[in-house]
């Protein structure tokens, strides 16, 4: 799990956590591991971009959903909400 709460330009030094669900991929980095995202804002989208500082092509996750990322599936860089 991971808790993107915050426009993030690079997602180098992240980890996953353990969460509710279970512990599988706990430790490894965010950054190009990344195969679905949850959403839980009820108000705003986010994007997954392939490329630090949002550069490149990007996954949207609209408010309140769960997608599987397809454009950026193990190659996530950074994420910027939708305001």
């Amino acid at each position: 799990m991971f808790k993107h709460l915050y426009d993030i330009s690079n997602y180098a030094g992240y980890v996953f956590t353990a969460s509710d669900a279970g512990s599988a991929g706990a430790g490894l980095p965010v950054k190009n591991n990344a195969a679905s995202a949850t959403n839980w804002d009820q108000g705003n989208g986010i994007r997954i971009y392939a490329n630090s500082n949002y550069i490149g092509d990007w996954d949207g996750v609209p408010a309140w959903t769960w997608v599987n990322l397809s454009t950026t599936k193990n190659n996530n860089a950074s994420g910027k909400w939708d305001h």
